[in-house]
């Protein structure tokens, strides 16, 4: 089992979006994943009505698969050996996972929220998650890029998901298509967690 924290500094910034996607892609292998608003102890429902919208899932249905293998849950009777996909929003107190995947946005609110959590300046801030991986999405007409956000806060990014992917992804995702129009990116996105994972476990 492994267990994938996904949350930001703001709302709005693609949690919701990259933790369908990343379930749907690993399910694709073969692989039992439970998609999850909220906490591991705890069904946060609007979240999990946020996940199933966005993977076209009707909102009243409790346990819905999105695939062979990925099942959107507001229960918590998940087996033992599935993945745990976690959809946190900017709920970010939380730090037993496997994998937390914090998504930053290129925009001056998301990126200076970011900094505040990384420096610690923030009340609310208990700890900073460890075994965390950055991701950036890339919204378009925004003036800074990967490079000015990686400068901003002097960390690499585990995956850019760069602007000219971004309406596509958008689209389904506003649509309720995710999962039937997964883009291609969203395979590359879930290999580079993988490995990510795959080195991490072989320390």
């Amino acid at each position: 089992m492994q267990r994938i924290n996904i949350f930001g500094a703001k709302g709005g910034v693609g949690c919701t979006t990259l933790s369908v996607i990343l379930g749907y892609e690993i399910s694709k292998s073969g692989e039992s994943v439970y998609l999850n608003g909220g906490t591991y102890h705890t069904a946060n429902v609007e979240m999990n009505r946020d996940l199933q919208a966005v993977a076209g899932i009707p909102a009243m249905v409790q346990d819905a698969k999105i695939s062979d293998g990925a099942t959107v849950s507001y229960s918590l009777e998940i087996p033992d050996d599935a993945w745990r996909i976690i959809d946190r929003g900017t709920n970010y107190a939380e730090i037993d996972a496997d994998l937390n995947l914090f998504v930053v946005r290129n925009d001056y609110l998301s990126l200076s929220r970011m900094l505040r959590l990384l420096r610690q300046e923030d009340p609310i801030q208990r700890a900073f998650p460890p075994n965390t991986e950055f991701v950036l999405v890339s919204e378009p007409s925004r003036s800074l890029d990967e490079k000015d956000c990686r400068n901003v806060l002097e960390r690499n990014f585990l995956f850019h998901f760069p602007a000219d992917n971004y309406y596509a992804i958008a689209r389904s995702g506003d649509a309720g298509l995710l999962t039937l129009r997964s883009p291609n990116i969203g395979s590359r996105f879930a290999a580079a967690v993988l490995e990510r994972l795959s080195v991490s476990n072989s320390q």
